[in-house]
């Protein structure tokens, strides 16, 4: 009686559905956890990312003294994932015009990922920009 239960019960999940789970969570766990560049950082969890180091800072000192920590670590130019977005924290004057001068088609690809302000805030000529400028 026991197995006609546990056979009822999972008569309704269809095989396939499992079966796509598995290979999107495969994927996801291989996504973040190989290395898409030489950028060293913290492993992150499949889904998750690192937001779960992130998220238990609740002032600024803690969170700068986390950037500073991961810089000691990783050193002046490291990347963590916040979900799926993989965010890289560049410290450092030289460090900066690299990025910027001779690795730019390696970091051109990657969406402005700035909290709070929303798409075409503060660009120059936006009716935010001109409040702030004034």
């Amino acid at each position: 009686m026991d197995v006609a239960y546990a056979y009822s019960y999972f008569e309704g999940i269809d095989l396939t559905a499992i079966f796509i789970f598995v290979i999107i969570f495969l994927a996801t766990v291989l996504w973040m956890t190989c290395p898409k560049s030489d950028i060293p950082g913290p492993r992150a969890w499949p889904i998750f990312g690192n937001i779960l180091l992130v998220t238990q800072f609740n002032s600024t000192q803690k969170r700068v003294k986390f950037v500073e920590d991961m810089t000691r670590k990783y050193g002046p130019m490291f990347r963590m994932f916040l979900g799926p977005y993989q965010i890289v924290f560049v410290q450092g004057h030289k460090n900066v015009l690299d990025v910027l001068l001779k690795r730019g088609r390696e970091f051109m690809d990657r969406p402005t990922f700035i909290p709070g302000i929303k798409l075409g805030e503060k660009v120059k000529g936006s009716k935010s920009y001109i409040k702030i400028a004034k």
